[in-house]
């Protein structure tokens, strides 16, 4: 083959390689604007995630932290300007201030803030949150396709790996959450692909090198606490690494330039170390200990369907037995060959045993020690996500799936060529198509909560209307934020304690003929107990009529007439 004809398919190779990667995010950003359209509804932490960006009197509007509906009536005004952007110019001050009085860093919430400053007043929408999460995807797809590429030692099996996250219900899923998990996941690929970078360059530490590794650690940090463990698992495995070779200079300056990084974050946050330290910390600790058997096996259902379609035990069946095939014919060649005879086929098998008396000699390439270090890091992530978290929810190991992305990708590497050792690649492809489309059937996209467009016809009706929020009177959290949706469109609310119902006959005496109570079921009211308080609200006030109204993650809502018997 002559050197043009060379030069003209490597060019041919690379505008097709590239057009491949074009069809991918097309493909992925379609996908996440059709499902992010979809939303309507905001989880509860997503409102969070919106006043602690922008909110620049109050941290949070739950009863105990803000009581100013427990003295006075408020409009639906007082919700919904705690996710409104207040400001006439960015004010990150107020996403710091904030953050220093919640449980997390603030980098996500600056940059959510950001992003809100060109849509103000936009008020309970997932618009700015999920344009902010388009903005970060096509980062990560940059970083997975980079790091994947290099730890496969091949472009297009990179390629899979990005497209095997990124069109899958796992990465769409990602995306639609507005969160810091899409921002940790970038953090995630950044740390990695440094560690990339300095491996195809000079594999020896200097000053640049140092800084890199230095802000990798800082932005991640900044982002969320969990992400040290990801840098802890991987810094460890370097660490080793470098002195068993020997290197120990090279340790040293390397396990410097974490520690620096970790450094940096405190001094620009300093109140890491009370949330580290704090209630947040202590319980993610303390989780840490013993193992959650039904925590693992929920999330290895989640990983089952969103990233196998539910396949997973028919794929590790396969998995094995094409395992022990490679074993099997590690130590013997086997030729089968198929000869038409007549009305029938003969066949022949030929089976000889390889010579296994010889030495052997190999050498274990420096991306495949950093692939086995990732992957370890990768689990010590997951594991912290998925026994430190308190409650068991996919978001927790969003960061560390990517990386599960890679490792699946290499399996098939070494196992297709079991099966065909011709078109490879091909093969693994369209394996890749299946589990994603596979994926998105058969586990959906998270974060959709379909059930909500039935409530619209009751939402519009309690627009402008008075309504009582009964709370919790025994120092628990109120989930007034799950309901955030229809107090911001309330025409009056009031907090009321669940023992301080005979306030209500006063509090209703200027309300007209219709007026609503919400209770905050988050965390649970009895039946019993919720029965009771809505029969003492008809039996001390003017209203004798209910029914419900609404019922929708958490909050329920009655509709109270007056004049009426029950």
């Amino acid at each position: 083959m002559t050197e043009s004809v060379k030069k003209n398919k490597e060019i041919r190779t690379n505008r097709y390689f590239w057009i491949a990667c074009i069809v991918l995010v097309l493909l992925q950003y379609g996908l996440c604007i059709h499902y992010g359209l979809k939303r309507q509804y905001l989880f509860c932490d997503e409102v969070y995630s919106y006043g602690l960006a922008n909110s620049t009197d109050k941290t949070f509007l739950h009863p105990g932290e803000d009581n100013t509906p427990l003295d006075e009536w408020v409009t639906g005004s007082y919700f919904e300007n705690y996710m409104n952007y207040n400001d006439d110019s960015f004010n990150y001050s107020a996403a710091y201030r904030n953050q220093e009085n919640d449980v997390h860093p603030p980098v996500y919430y600056m940059l959510l803030h950001t992003v809100c400053y060109f849509f103000k007043g936009a008020g309970y929408s997932a618009v700015p949150g999920i344009v902010l999460n388009l903005i970060l995807l096509i980062f990560v797809d940059i970083l997975l396709l980079y790091v994947a590429a290099y730890l496969l030692g091949n472009r297009w099996y990179g390629l899979m790996a990005a497209a095997l996250w990124g069109v899958s219900s796992v990465g769409i899923s990602n995306c639609m959450l507005i969160r810091m998990y899409l921002l940790q996941t970038l953090n995630v690929l950044l740390l990695t692909a440094v560690h990339v970078y300095i491996l195809r360059h000079k594999k020896k530490m200097t000053v640049p090198y140092f800084i890199l590794l230095a802000l990798a650690v800082m932005f991640g940090g900044l982002t969320h606490y969990y992400f040290y463990f990801y840098v802890a698992g991987l810094g460890l495995c370097v660490c080793i690494y470098l002195l068993y070779m020997r290197k120990v200079k090279q340790m040293f300056a390397y396990g410097f330039s974490l520690v620096a990084g970790l450094g940096a974050a405190i001094a620009v946050f300093p109140a890491t170390i009370k949330h580290i330290f704090g209630y947040r910390g202590s319980y993610a600790t303390d989780n840490l200990i013993g193992l959650s058997g039904h925590k693992f096996l929920y999330y290895i259902s989640y990983i089952n369907r969103s990233y196998f379609a539910g396949l997973l035990p028919l794929i590790v069946l396969v998995a094995l037995v094409l395992i022990v095939a490679r074993i099997v014919l590690s130590f013997v060649d086997i030729k089968i060959s198929l000869v038409r005879e007549n009305d029938g086929l003969s066949y022949r098998v030929c089976i000889h045993r390889r010579d296994i008396d010889a030495d052997r000699t190999g050498r274990i390439e420096s991306r495949s020690l950093l692939l086995a270090g990732v992957i370890v890091a990768d689990a010590v992530l997951a594991f912290v996500g998925i026994q430190g978290s308190e409650l068991v929810n996919a978001r927790y190991i969003y960061s560390a799936l990517p990386i599960v992305a890679v490792f699946m990708i290499w399996c098939m590497m070494k196992l297709v060529p079991v099966i065909t050792r011709k078109r490879c690649a091909v093969v693994t492809a369209v394996i890749c198509l299946v589990l994603c489309a596979g994926s998105i059937a058969v586990k959906g996209i998270d974060w959709q909560y379909m059930g909500y467009s039935d409530w619209s016809t009751a939402l519009e009706e309690m627009k402008g209307q008075d309504c009582i929020i009964l709370c919790h009177g025994d120092g628990k959290w109120n989930n007034v934020y799950a309901g955030m949706n229809v107090f911001s469109q309330m025409g009056r609310c009031r907090y009321v304690y669940e023992d301080d119902i005979d306030s209500i006959a006063d509090l209703v005496k200027d309300c007209g003929d219709e007026i609503y109570v919400a209770v905050i079921n988050d965390p649970k009211f009895e039946e019993k107990k919720i029965h009771k308080m809505t029969e003492k609200i008809a039996e001390i006030t003017k209203y004798t009529k209910k029914s419900i109204e609404y019922r929708f993650s958490g909050i329920r809502i009655y509709k109270f007439k007056a004049g009426e018997t029950k």
